[in-house]
């Protein structure tokens, strides 16, 4: 079992067999507060750094942990 981890500097990898601030991560419904449902958009912002999830190029490219917005890259 390995969790996603952000260690910092925008890094993404899934290699940490502990789970911790690195590791927590909070998913946002982009439409706002409440309760997230089936087929919402949503982001994930890391804990640590408060920073955005992103798939570079709309999914086309890396995964980085860097962004300080919420766009199309980095809905999900």
């Amino acid at each position: 079992r390995h969790y996603l981890h952000a260690p910092g500097g925008g890094r993404l990898d899934a290699r940490s067999t502990t789970a911790g601030a690195a590791e927590t991560f909070t998913l946002e419904r982009v439409a706002g507060p409440g309760q997230v449902r089936d087929g919402d958009p949503v982001g994930l912002r890391t804990a640590s750094e408060q920073r955005w999830v992103t798939a570079e190029l709309g999914g086309g490219g890396a995964m980085r942990a860097d962004r300080t917005g919420l766009g199309p890259w980095e809905t999900f």
